[in-house]
């Protein structure tokens, strides 16, 4: 298992914000699930997933180490954009300092790794193949 997770975080480092967007957006297509693209650059991307009941706000950070800066960023865009719930997803580590926030969920490389392979799943099924899992992130 472990070499799994090994060679799949060398796909998480290289996965662009492009490829994150795609998926992303996909999965909302497929569930009839409005969304709103904030920002998105080569470093980063947020979006606004609007469901029935909850509005939730994605991030994803491609950096090795979130500072509390980008966390308290984050927080504030929930409010700006009244958001219920924020998903915080990371490349790299959160610092120390940054734990979790009410309604913020922080995911790091290993945490998106083992949603994403799931108990037995190959790194080259899901990430070559394009195969990354949206619905975990998205609203009711």
């Amino acid at each position: 298992r472990r070499k799994e997770i090994e060679k799949a975080i060398i796909k998480v480092e290289k996965l662009k914000t492009s490829t994150f967007l795609q998926g992303l957006t996909r999965e909302c297509w497929k569930n009839n699930i409005q969304y709103n693209i904030i920002y998105k650059n080569s470093e980063a991307l947020m979006i606004s997933v609007i469901g029935r009941k909850k509005n939730v706000l994605i991030k994803y950070h491609r950096i090795n180490k979130v500072s509390l800066k980008y966390l308290e960023e984050f927080v504030t865009n929930m409010e700006q954009y009244e958001s219920n719930k924020g998903i915080y997803i990371s490349t790299g580590c959160f610092e120390h300092e940054c734990k979790e926030v009410r309604n913020v969920a922080l995911i790091d490389c290993h945490k998106f790794i083992k949603d994403q392979l799931g108990a037995y799943g190959k790194t080259k099924d899901v990430f070559e193949s394009k195969k990354l899992k949206f619905y975990l992130y998205l609203p009711d």
